[in-house]
């Protein structure tokens, strides 16, 4: 049987689809994940409300993945 994303009757995601995605999060070290370095780039900063203008974060863990985000 496959299951809906998103439960039609409240908008959210699924039961299913949720206890599906915190096993994935918890099996590849939950909160306590692999990162080992942040790289800010011009244009960022670091405050209690931070907001990207411009300029990219780089994240990448120790088996070389990485995942590059681009600001506005």
């Amino acid at each position: 049987m496959r299951t809906p994303f998103v439960d039609v009757k409240t908008g959210l995601i699924s039961r299913e689809w949720y206890l599906f995605l915190q096993a994935m999060f918890n099996r590849v070290g939950g909160a306590s994940g692999s990162l080992i370095s942040i790289t800010a780039g011009d244009g960022l900063a670091a405050s209690p409300n931070p907001i990207i203008a411009t300029g990219a974060i780089r994240l990448a863990n120790r088996f070389a993945d990485s995942l590059l985000l681009m600001g506005a």
